[in-house]
């Protein structure tokens, strides 16, 4: 099995170890589908259940991508309406691709930071933004990167950052801005960070996000959830819980949470 996320889902085993990929039965690697986990008795991913709500932010975000195709993209003579469409959809998937990418290379970059790999040139501006924003608001602190687990409700995930002594979770997110107001706090947002929290034993605890602009490498915003919002963010996470496992017909065994 992998341990490298795949877009299809996420997977864990009971002990936490990332499954994102098995061997089949042709000799070659592929990503973990559901009906893999019922036989291994695998764990969903807190971004797996989460993807069950709306993502308004994202939607919205999708939706500019795809009139500033339509913008930018010249009708050409006797094209029909199906084929423009299509033209234009295939140029906002590959606006979207290319921010995805920079966003992973931007992460991986932090990630191997904390790891203790030093990151290349042209990354380091974002790293040391990362890092100057985190000792300005949370101090010096012993980080934990890149760890993961699986909760005994069923359900598994895999963490940017965390620290125990403080109880707290934080999560990088990429995006395209130039000032932190720009920077929001989604439902999808606080309902991952507070099952990271859970999914930690850490609750009730503190979580942030650091939102790491794209295009203007250095610039950060870090947003901590009040308390209030990281509980409700857990009641939702539980009901999406719910509604993945009964639309599925599927939980991993596992021992009840006392």
């Amino acid at each position: 099995m992998s341990s490298v996320a795949m877009d299809s889902g996420h997977w864990y085993d009971a002990s936490g170890l990332p499954c994102y990929t098995i061997i089949g039965k042709n000799g070659n690697e592929r990503p973990t589908t559901i009906r893999d986990a019922r036989s291994l008795n695998l764990y969903p991913s807190v971004t797996t259940i989460t993807k069950c709500a709306a993502a308004p932010g994202l939607t919205n975000w999708m939706i500019d991508q795809a009139i500033m195709a339509a913008l930018t993209l010249t009708r050409q003579p006797g094209e029909t309406d199906e084929a423009y469409l299509s033209r234009i959809k295939r140029d906002s998937k590959e606006q979207a691709r290319k921010a995805a990418d920079k966003g992973s290379e931007i992460h991986g970059a932090i990630e191997k930071h904390f790891l203790g790999h030093p990151p290349s040139g042209d990354m380091w501006p974002h790293v040391k933004a990362v890092v100057a924003a985190l000792k300005a608001n949370f101090g010096d602190l012993e980080w934990d990167a890149e760890r993961s687990f699986s909760h005994p409700l069923g359900f598994g995930g895999k963490c940017d950052l965390h620290c125990k002594s403080e109880k707290l979770v934080v999560d990088f997110k990429g995006k395209d801005f130039t000032h932190p107001s720009e920077c929001k706090q989604y439902d999808e947002h606080l309902m991952q960070g507070a099952a990271y929290l859970e999914g930690f034993g850490l609750a009730p605890g503190r979580f942030a996000n650091v939102f790491i602009s794209r295009n203007n490498p250095g610039t950060v915003c870090v947003l901590e959830a009040n308390p209030e919002d990281v509980r409700r963010g857990w009641r939702m996470f539980r009901a999406l819980l719910s509604y993945w496992q009964e639309s599925n017909g599927y939980r991993p065994m596992t021992k009840e949470a006392a």
